[in-house]
């Protein structure tokens, strides 16, 4: 009863590991906030192993509950959102692109490569989808701001000038998304095909791709994120 009215799924067993995890911890907090637990032991007690840590969570305070909504709205529904929008705008907007991509599509479902519908580990084995996703993000990231990172101790020299400890830098991943000597000739184009020329230049480009973020600070939603936007390809046919 608890599971259901808090809209949450009663079986998670079909979903991905990380998902999982993202899921039970989400429910453990709303759990907490709710008051049906009565915990007292903080996360930095010592005598709380790693193992069992998550079951001794504080309940939430409003401003936490405040801050958790914050970011589910503006860095989860909204950035899905914005992502899903982005993709489809940018396939039927080139009609080569949709050919090649309804062809691919085609192609798997008569050789039996897809099921109806398709599942994410199916169409993360369609190379040409996996592109217009990825050039899709690139073109269009939905966080369209810096994401900041404070220098270490010590300071840091970035682009040949110091920045000192405690400095707040960063670099905007539409502007990296349009390095020529990254993603190659035209980079304001929406064009697929540059992540099929080859791994290692496919790899490059992965290196430089922000639509998530970079580094350990990196977007913790990727995973789901991920698995909603290959689900998409279902809807073309």
């Amino acid at each position: 009863m608890l599971y259901g009215s808090l809209n949450f799924p009663t079986d998670c067993s079909s979903l991905p590991k990380l998902l999982r995890r993202e899921w039970r911890d989400l429910l453990i907090d709303e759990i907490c906030f709710l008051g049906f637990w009565k915990l007292n032991t903080p996360m930095a007690d010592p005598s709380v192993s790693k193992k069992s840590s998550w079951k001794h969570r504080q309940c939430m305070t409003f401003l936490s509950l405040d801050n958790s909504n914050l970011n589910s709205v503006g860095a989860g529904s909204d950035t899905t959102g914005i992502s899903l929008r982005a993709i489809v705008y940018y396939i039927i907007t080139n009609p080569e692109v949709y050919q090649k991509l309804m062809e691919e599509i085609k192609t798997f479902a008569r050789e039996g490569k897809i099921s109806d519908p398709v599942t994410f580990s199916e169409s993360m084995k369609m190379p040409y989808f996996c592109a217009c996703v990825k050039e899709a993000l690139r073109m269009h990231s939905a966080v369209g701001y810096v994401l900041p990172r404070h220098v270490p101790s010590g300071g840091r020299t970035i682009a040949g000038r110091f920045f000192p400890e405690g400095s707040k830098v960063g670099v905007h991943g539409w502007t990296v998304h349009r390095d020529a000597s990254v993603f190659g000739p035209e980079p304001d184009k929406f064009r697929p095909e540059r992540w099929l020329r080859s791994p290692e230049e496919a790899k490059n480009m992965d290196r430089y791709n922000l639509a998530f973020g970079h580094g350990p600070r990196i977007c913790i939603g990727k995973v789901s994120l991920s698995v909603y936007l290959h689900l998409i390809c279902r809807t073309f046919p």
